[in-house]
């Protein structure tokens, strides 16, 4: 897991406009249940793309996760 993060980490350096990158990282972080993490990278994610459907989904289920389920709906 952490060389994956690693490698995420990398990639932003040289395309921090890139949703996808900031959606992989937001997995490797919840997987890793750094949940707090996890959700900024989706909210980052959000703000370069509010179509990224994947930051938005990755976003939720991690808020249930939280038992933060009123926030999750929104």
């Amino acid at each position: 897991m952490e060389e994956a993060k690693k490698y995420c980490l990398f990639a932003l350096r040289n395309q921090q406009n890139d949703s996808s990158i900031y959606v992989t990282l937001g997995l490797i972080l919840n997987d890793s249940k750094q949940y707090e993490e996890a959700l900024e990278c989706y909210s980052i994610a959000l703000e370069l793309n509010q179509h990224d459907y994947a930051a938005l989904v990755n976003s939720g289920t991690t808020l249930v996760t939280l038992k933060q389920i009123k926030e999750a709906v929104k």
